[in-house]
């Protein structure tokens, strides 16, 4: 019998399958690019998280889906539960240009991208009383252009790093200097919040 923990990561792991699956039907999806965090302990996953992690793999398998894991900061140990590759980062070419795609909770080779696509900081903010994940998308203006975007969690059940601006400690990893990059704060719904500095001054 599942303890009350052990019930709740499957109740969690069932609700972001189901729409995981929605996803892949919808869409026809041959490829499919975890960027990190695809367990919750930090190193060997709890045995609970070994039979979820085979259960994703059937899923996988029964779709054709060929899967890659970009690891992140809980995904240590990761390969041995596994059977698709694990990475650390990887360039995809969007427009002529290589674009870097990695968890983010690491430094990367930047120089080698004129773009990113990072997860790990789960941005979101705190509206009306409430939290809500959200996009972010920086456009570097000069003296190169390029863009960093930040993904929400698929997992809606994880916490969030507010957003408030500028100066979240969430982005100071990025090392964003405001004059040459723009922002914008979009929602899951589409909705655009604005800017960095127009989500702080609503915070």
């Amino acid at each position: 019998m599942e303890s009350g923990s052990e019930l709740l990561a499957r109740n969690i792991f069932e609700f972001w399958l189901k729409n995981l699956v929605r996803l892949l039907s919808n869409y026809d999806l041959r490829r499919l690019i975890i960027c990190g965090d695809l367990k919750e302990s930090i190193g060997t996953p709890k045995s609970v998280e070994v039979t979820l992690l085979k259960e994703l793999q059937h899923v996988l398998l029964q779709h054709s889906v060929e899967a890659t894991l970009l690891k992140g900061n809980h995904d240590g140990s990761i390969e041995s539960y596994i059977e698709f590759p694990c990475l650390d980062y990887i360039l995809l070419e969007a427009g002529g240009e290589d674009v870097i795609v990695a968890h983010g909770h690491r430094r990367l080779p930047f120089e080698n991208a004129k773009g990113a696509i990072l997860a790990h900081m789960h941005p979101s903010i705190r509206l009306n009383g409430s939290t809500s994940f959200v996009w972010l998308f920086f456009k570097r203006t000069s003296p190169r252009r390029g863009g960093v975007v930040v993904m929400p969690p698929f997992n809606p059940f994880l916490g969030g790093g507010r957003v408030v601006g500028r100066r979240s400690p969430a982005l100071a990893q990025l090392r964003i200097p405001s004059k040459i990059w723009s922002s914008a704060v979009i929602g899951l719904n589409g909705a655009y919040y604005g800017t960095l500095d127009d989500v702080q001054a609503m915070a």
